[in-house]
């Protein structure tokens, strides 16, 4: 599953009060989130050589209530990184090289 958090979605200027809610809220070890569903979203990806790649999807977004938590937390909050999943990801070959120091997907 695919995952933009608040970072990302901010950034995107995406309006949550015109997104539809989840059936139900992301959760793991550090807790729930409030969870928000774009059905027919679509990735947009670099190739290497410059052509531009879409992938169709189901974005689900993360939102943590930032009203509840404090200045220290909204920041630790704000660095996560969204998460690009398997639903994506099984689409492409996934390559890791530590060598190099690349990750890359390919097709």
């Amino acid at each position: 599953m695919t995952v933009m958090l608040d970072k990302d979605a901010s950034y995107l200027g995406i309006d949550l009060a015109r997104v539809r809610k989840a059936e139900r809220n992301i959760s793991d070890l550090g807790g729930s989130v409030n969870t928000y569903v774009i059905e027919d979203a679509a990735l947009f990806l670099r190739a290497e050589h410059g052509e531009v790649i879409e992938e169709k999807l189901r974005l689900f977004i993360g939102a943590h209530d930032l009203s509840t938590l404090s200045a220290e937390e909204k920041v630790l909050i704000m660095r996560m990184p969204s998460l690009l999943g398997r639903d994506i990801i099984y689409r492409f070959r996934l390559v890791c090289d530590r060598n190099l120091g690349e990750v890359y997907l390919e097709r």
